[in-house]
């Protein structure tokens, strides 16, 4: 087995050729699965440990290797508000938060560590994309319950389930049933409403706000203080692609430096306003844990 350990670090193996270029972490694991095999809990450790220290290899294998499982948490998602590539990414964003988060001395194994990072990353997501206000995570849990509950109902019956066969089948009383029932209706309502939460902070037509990226306490703005713009570049070049392309446009990271809009982006993508702003804070989340891992390695 390969060493990813700081002697690997130097002789890391380079593509043909020698060049030191590599494409992107991220997106390249989004659309593939690297390695299906199980981890032993004592080499998924000492990944988790490597990468804790800011060694890539061993996030990278690390990741290989989750990827799938990612997906089939990701799956059980799908048809409730967002495509699965964003429930991936979403998923994606909890497993990075895992691996910066996991202490190693707990008793329970990482892998049901990230299970609750991954699951809760995409919860919060789906409850996000479909509702303007706060909805609690124990609601937001509750409701999907409730919807997967129907659609194995409907499917056994072969009609739409009673409330009274909804409540059996959760073990809950009609009333807090009709509850969920009501929460959806209205996340529905909302959810079919344009431009909501803003945008830009505003009407989506001024210029960008690059604070957007941290203050000086924040990692990211300290990494940016003593990084230069081309080390921003590259960290972004990272991300899933809709990702990259909306920072990259929107904060002006091409080579003509040039800023656009929410709502230009949004045109240029067809997509709607507040579906480019959703993307981009996603995108903000996980470029600040990667700028993170690179800036506490320095420290």
């Amino acid at each position: 087995m390969p060493q990813t350990g700081k002697k690997a670090q130097s002789k890391r193996a380079r593509p043909p050729g020698g060049s030191l270029r590599r494409p992107s972490l991220i997106s390249s694991y989004l659309h593939s699965r690297r390695d299906k095999r199980a981890l032993p809990p004592e080499e998924e450790l000492r990944l988790v440990r490597l990468s804790q220290e800011g060694n890539d290899e061993a996030f990278e294998n690390l990741l290989g290797h989750h990827m799938g499982y990612i997906g089939k948490i990701a799956s059980e998602y799908r048809q409730m508000g967002l495509d699965y590539e964003d429930l991936l990414a979403e998923g994606l964003v909890g497993f990075v938060q895992a691996v910066h988060r996991y202490q190693p001395m707990r008793l329970n194994r990482f892998i049901s560590y990230a299970y609750w990072w991954i699951r809760k990353n995409i919860l919060l997501a789906l409850s996000k994309e479909s509702s303007p206000y706060y909805v609690p995570h124990y609601r937001t849990q509750s409701f999907f319950r409730l919807r997967r509950a129907e659609a194995l109902l409907t499917q056994q019956l072969g009609r739409r389930p009673t409330l009274q066969e909804l409540a059996a089948h959760m073990h809950a009383n009609p009333a807090q049933v009709r509850s969920l029932q009501e929460l959806g209706t209205l996340r529905k309502r909302n959810s079919d409403r344009p431009g909501r939460n803003g945008g830009d902070g505003g009407d989506g037509n001024g210029p960008p706000d690059h604070t957007a990226f941290g203050n000086g306490s924040d990692p990211l703005g300290a990494w940016l203080e003593k990084e230069s713009r081309e080390q921003l570049r590259k960290a972004v070049r990272n991300l899933p692609r809709r990702e990259r392309t909306i920072l990259v446009r929107h904060y002006g990271l091409d080579a003509q430096g040039t800023s656009l809009t929410l709502s230009e982006i949004a045109q240029e993508m067809v997509l709607t306003k507040e579906r480019v702003r959703q993307i981009e804070n996603r995108a903000l989340s996980l470029l600040k844990t990667i700028c993170q891992r690179k800036f506490t390695n320095r420290t």
